[in-house]
């Protein structure tokens, strides 16, 4: 059972039909930190990722995460490849017929759910939204996001999510 502001990587395999997670490190890279603009959601590189720790894994206490016992793939991937390719390969899914997303655990029966993946979700039918939380924070230059899964599959990830074997009934979805 995750905890409240825990992250995952998602992509769901279109060619299998499988939903797979991977849950995330957010300090990963930062020595067991970050600093008080990602903290806080104004650091331009990490805007709206970081802000939502789980009680403890804000301070970077790695304790608090309870779902990384053993070893860590997605922090020891080959440099340059995304979190997304990296879940992809490590569940023996081809790259090139799935689609990113990432999944925010909010509270019990509740999650965030981001559509966007700028390594996975470039197929046919996918979409490119304008970001709120970059344009705010950029001075108010609205420049296109990250490509967004296709709506269709979007749409079928979220009814998907809120059954079983997943049961979360409340969703925030995001095109940032």
């Amino acid at each position: 059972m995750a905890l409240p502001g825990q992250w995952f990587i998602g992509i769901v395999d279109t060619a299998t039909l499988q939903i797979l997670l991977a849950p995330v490190n957010v300090f990963e890279g930062t020595a067991g930190k970050l600093n008080q603009d990602t903290l806080n959601n104004t650091n331009m590189r990490a805007i709206n990722r970081y802000a939502s720790g789980a009680p403890g894994a804000r301070l970077g206490r790695m304790q608090d995460f309870a779902t990384f016992a053993g070893h860590n793939w997605l922090a020891s991937r080959p440099i340059g490849q995304t979190h997304h390719a990296c879940t992809a390969l490590h569940y023996q899914c081809d790259p090139d017929d799935c689609l990113g997303f990432t999944l925010i655990k909010l509270a019990p029966g509740f999650a965030q759910i981001k559509f966007a993946s700028a390594s996975m979700n470039t197929k046919p039918g996918y979409v490119v939204h304008h970001s709120f939380s970059r344009g705010t924070v950029s001075g108010h230059r609205y420049e296109p996001g990250t490509p967004q899964m296709p709506p269709h599959w979007a749409h079928a990830l979220a009814t998907y999510l809120r059954g079983a074997p997943f049961h979360i009934p409340h969703l925030a979805m995001s095109n940032d």
